[in-house]
């Protein structure tokens, strides 16, 4: 009798430990993926320049909304969806425009010593970043 009790409370915590690793965190993680799969951002990198403490933009991929946008490399970020940034990292400047995918960010830079307003559609985050990666081994 003590073997079977033994047996069924192993089969017991057995199956009970199969259903809480395939449950509980396809819950956990679904919550977290799921921020992660709706937050969006605009495709493009950025970069602080120290001595001029400003934010400018990095690369822009080619075919990216931000592209399509009119955003340039070197232009500098002036706000975010009205924020202003003149001071702020580009860790800053990359946490503004995050959003949720599909948003519009509205971005105003600095170009050639004129102020230029762009609309820019978030793409979701993991997309944005495969294609980066995808731009950067082609090259």
């Amino acid at each position: 009798m003590y073997e079977i009790h033994l047996m069924a409370t192993t089969f017991f915590q057995r199956v009970l430990f199969v259903v809480a690793a395939a449950v509980l965190p396809a819950a956990v993680l679904g919550c977290a993926g799921a921020a992660d799969r709706w937050e969006g951002t605009v495709d493009a990198g950025f970069r602080y320049r120290t001595a001029e403490k400003q934010t400018i933009v990095g690369d822009v991929p080619q075919g990216s909304f931000a592209a399509r946008a009119g955003l340039l490399p070197n232009d500098v970020v002036v706000s975010v969806d009205g924020v202003d940034v003149t001071d702020a990292t580009a860790e800053a400047v990359l946490a503004a425009v995050r959003g949720p995918t599909g948003s519009i960010a509205r971005l105003v830079v600095s170009r050639d010593g004129g102020l230029i307003e762009l609309a820019i559609e978030r793409t979701p985050r993991a997309k944005a970043e495969a294609r980066k990666k995808a731009s950067a081994e082609s090259e």
